[in-house]
């Protein structure tokens, strides 16, 4: 169950002794420092996983196994890996909320999944066909939802609404913290493969275990939603006319990540092509733009946290973060050259840091219920992971229909702008 937004108040006396100065309650005393620390532990875990694999290990696999059709298999392989994905999370979540336990409703499930993709995974360093690919890499996109769902969901939970932009702040720090290092674990296991599929996994496993150890919270006897046909087929539906501030939040974060995607997607044609960058001086300029883009959330994501908490208001700062990206588009659509690239990853991973921070603050702001929390959490993800198949698509038919890469700007500024505005639709939020 989630917690009542109300704020804890620690009384602090004044110099007259006679009346108190009321103040918000600290972590300490929340006893919130351990969920905030295996929270990030458990956030970078899992990138790490994901980073590795997706960059290098199932590549490294697919060529292995598939050869000269290695590459088409790989992105086919990813797109059903997305869409299992965004089904799982759901599910997961509903699954959660209707568990009762010694050690909390959430965490059989993120032992579950945990255990899960450690297993997958030594399935998959061991696998002699695409086929298996495919099963294995579906099987770790709904291990992640296991994980990340169930986790994620602690916030609502526990936090007051005037603490978790820190939380949402490590969140986003920490998956990129975990996406590069699991890009640089990887690369020490290129010439040992199975290995290193036996260490990544790992990696995750104990950090699960490690979640559960620290937030075990027995939940029995707390009331919970009945799990029935019913409640399956709600599973992916919140009614946008009953809450209507759950349905913009998500109509917003869907276009704002639609119009982020495309240019990350095709970051290397543009280069080449729009840039004019032969193919070695564009690859050599990728590097630079993961120092900028790192950069960039290093700055955004804490700073937007605390800024959350400090001045109790998501919607300026989410507004912030949207322009930041708007500002990032903007400056390759008027001025092409590497420079401009360079800032285009700085800004953009700026503002995508400040709203990832944000965001998801406001988005515990208009969660449905707190009977649901973990399933509703699941289907504000699928606007996060939609985007990145259908921003790749649209960005592809625009270069088509336009026949340059320049098209892609003004299109993805056109939906940042518009996912931005939805949120003016969002009421008694702040």
């Amino acid at each position: 169950m989630s917690v009542i937004p109300d704020e804890p108040v620690a009384a602090k006396p004044n110099s007259g002794g006679d009346s108190a100065e009321q103040k918000p309650a600290s972590l300490r005393q929340l006893k919130l420092w351990g969920l905030l620390v295996t929270l990030g532990i458990s956030y970078a875990s899992y990138c790490v996983l994901l980073a590795a694999t997706t960059a290098i290990f199932l590549a490294l696999q697919a060529e292995r196994i598939g050869g000269k059709d290695a590459i088409g298999f790989l992105a086919v392989t990813i797109a059903i890996g997305a869409v299992v994905g965004m089904a799982a999370g759901p599910i997961a979540g509903m699954l959660a909320d209707r568990t009762r336990t010694r050690i909390g409703g959430r965490a059989p499930w993120i032992l579950f999944g945990s255990t899960l993709m450690f297993v997958t995974m030594i399935l998959m360093g061991f696998s002699t066909s695409l086929v298996e690919l495919v099963v294995y890499w579906c099987l770790i996109q709904v291990a992640t939802s296991f994980i990340t769902t169930p986790v994620s969901a602690h916030i609502p939970d526990r936090v007051p609404v005037v603490r978790r932009g820190r939380f949402s702040a490590v969140m986003g720090m920490m998956q990129m913290v975990g996406g590069l290092s699991g890009q640089v674990i990887a690369a020490r296991f290129t010439e040992t493969l199975v290995l290193g599929f036996v260490v990544v996994g790992a990696i995750p496993f104990l950090a699960g275990i490690l979640f559960v150890v620290v937030n075990r919270r027995s939940n029995i006897g707390e009331p919970k939603p009945p799990l029935n046909l019913k409640a399956v087929l709600q599973t992916y539906w919140v009614n946008p006319v009953k809450y209507p501030n759950f349905a913009w939040v998500f109509i917003g974060r869907f276009l704002v990540f639609v119009g982020y995607y495309p240019q990350t997607a095709f970051t290397l044609y543009i280069l080449q092509s729009y840039i004019g960058l032969g193919k070695a001086d564009a690859v050599d300029v990728i590097p630079l733009l993961g120092v900028a883009g790192v950069a960039g959330g290093l700055v955004g994501t804490p700073l937007a946290g605390l800024l959350v908490d400090r001045i109790k208001r998501t919607k300026p700062l989410i507004f912030l973060g949207a322009l930041f990206v708007i500002l990032g588009l903007a400056v390759p659509w008027i001025w092409p050259t590497t420079a401009a690239i360079i800032a285009l990853a700085f800004l953009s991973a700026l503002g995508t840091g400040i709203y990832n921070a944000v965001d998801f603050v406001l988005i515990t702001k208009v969660l449905p219920s707190g009977m649901n929390t973990g399933k509703d959490l699941g289907i504000m993800n699928i606007a996060t992971v939609l985007p990145q198949t259908l921003g790749v698509l649209i960005g592809g038919a625009t270069v088509t229909v336009f026949g340059g890469y320049g098209a892609l700007f003004p299109v993805c500024i056109t939906s940042v702008v518009l996912g931005a505005l939805a949120l003016f639709a969002v009421r008694h939020v702040k």
